[in-house]
């Protein structure tokens, strides 16, 4: 899968290949099989399609990434994409470890669903979870399998905190204009929140306020 969004994704996420695996010892599978998301995140069936998983059993499957945010969240999705799996004695069994530099902690084990999502969020809510720069999550077999581990999907989330909601008498004064004027140029909502206005130019005071500063 090249990348993927509305229509296929109804609230209209961005979903691309992860590239950034070790090719030496990664190889991704499909399927055409339709994949039943789970109700809670609707991951949508293209996206679940398509796997990572290892050459061998004895390979870890890692993923990191740089740690934009203190405050972030980590939804895995997992399906079972080879069918023929339940024609044979083999069973997919694997470990999530989160690491932190050279600490390596288990946090839960899966057997994917054949051909049915399943989402595990992973919320990373204290500053000082992680000590590193990057976050690691590591998947290793376990003893009671017979292949390797298999991701399908990663959604990555962040808080960032924002200022507070524009300046009142700004706003006041904004709307004035723009009702005085008739300006239609789509200025609803806040001002300078998430982001300026058509026009306007936005700056933070003293207090941590939005103020409109040019138009």
């Amino acid at each position: 899968m090249i990348g993927s969004w509305y229509p296929d994704d109804k609230y209209d996420r961005w979903w691309w290949t992860y590239d950034k695996f070790d090719r030496a010892s990664v190889r991704y599978i499909s399927t055409n099989s339709k994949v039943i998301p789970d109700p809670e995140v609707e991951t949508p069936s293209l996206v679940m399609q398509t796997a990572a998983t290892t050459l061998f059993i004895e390979q870890n499957l890692s993923l990191s990434w740089a740690k934009y945010f203190d405050h972030e969240c980590v939804i895995l999705h997992f399906a079972e994409i080879e069918d023929n799996i339940t024609k044979t004695a083999d069973r997919r069994e694997f470990n999530i470890y989160t690491v932190d530099g050279f600490m390596m902690s288990k946090q839960q084990t899966v057997v994917p669903p054949l051909l049915s999502t399943l989402s595990i969020i992973f919320s990373y809510s204290n500053p000082d979870y992680f000590t590193y720069s990057y976050y690691n999550i590591t998947l290793e077999a376990s003893s009671n399998s017979t292949l390797p581990p298999l991701l399908n999907a990663k959604e990555l989330y962040g808080i960032e905190s924002v200022p507070g909601p524009t300046y009142a008498s700004d706003v006041t004064a904004i709307n004035s204009i723009k009702d005085d004027y008739d300006i239609r140029l789509g200025w609803e909502a806040d001002p300078c929140l998430p982001y300026p206005w058509r026009g306007i130019v936005c700056d933070l005071d003293a207090n941590n306020i939005s103020r409109i500063t040019q138009m």
